[in-house]
């Protein structure tokens, strides 16, 4: 059978398929860590998403504005529909 040397401290081999297991393990985890970063969202079809700006170059909204029409940070004029969306 073919082996990787263990990395404990017994000195035990590991046979292929354990560490090929791992290797998908985090293949895995890493893709849904890039999905939850880029910004991959499901609304449900009997909801709205609503669209909250944490940042921009514009700067942030005018005192007593609670909508952003320009651009700014804060929430946006735009709601989002059921569905996948992407970023």
């Amino acid at each position: 059978m073919i082996t990787l040397q263990s990395f404990l401290a017994d000195g035990d081999a590991v046979p292929w398929p354990m560490y090929l297991g791992l290797l998908a393990a985090a293949c895995f985890l890493l893709y849904i860590l890039i999905v939850w970063v880029i910004g991959v969202r499901y609304i449900p079809n009997n909801k709205v998403g609503i669209v909250e700006k944490l940042w921009s170059h514009k700067g942030s909204l005018g005192q007593g504005r609670l909508v952003a029409t320009n651009g700014e940070a804060g929430y946006q004029t735009e709601m989002l529909r059921g569905g996948l969306r992407f970023f």
